[in-house]
């Protein structure tokens, strides 16, 4: 997609709204995206089309992410006049933060399953050392 501009936003998830049917072969999902980096918070829309929905199922709000849009526009005209719309459409999101490792979660799951040993029924071993 060379003919459009590639960013890349990260911010706080504001809110992940269900995914919408809008035709039989179009649906999309919206998040709205806080941005606090500037000097005043700037706040997104982005739309997530087609199988892209998907990938906003394990996000919900308060997460801090990271989004790579496209920034996508058209030029409209009604009764004589021009408008240009605007849109960033997303097409890959990440957790940053904490648990940020694809692994981490992983890790934390055995960590849940590991039983600390017994020292008292280790005491009375015959072992040299």
């Amino acid at each position: 997609m060379s003919d459009q501009a590639r960013i890349t936003l990260s911010g706080t998830l504001i809110n992940v709204f269900p995914t919408e049917q809008i035709s039989d072969s179009f649906k999309k999902r919206v998040i709205w995206l806080r941005e606090d980096t500037l000097d005043y918070a700037q706040t997104y829309s982005i739309e997530f089309v087609q199988d892209n929905c998907s990938k906003l199922d394990r996000y919900q709000p308060g997460m801090t992410v990271e989004v790579s849009v496209n920034l996508r526009g058209r030029l409209s005209s009604k009764n004589g006049k021009e408008y240009v719309f605007n849109q960033l459409q997303g097409w890959n999101i990440k957790k940053l933060g904490i648990n940020s490792d694809p692994g981490a979660e992983y890790q934390e799951a055995e960590a849940a399953h590991y039983k600390q040993p017994d020292l008292q029924e280790s005491a009375g071993d015959d072992l040299p050392f």
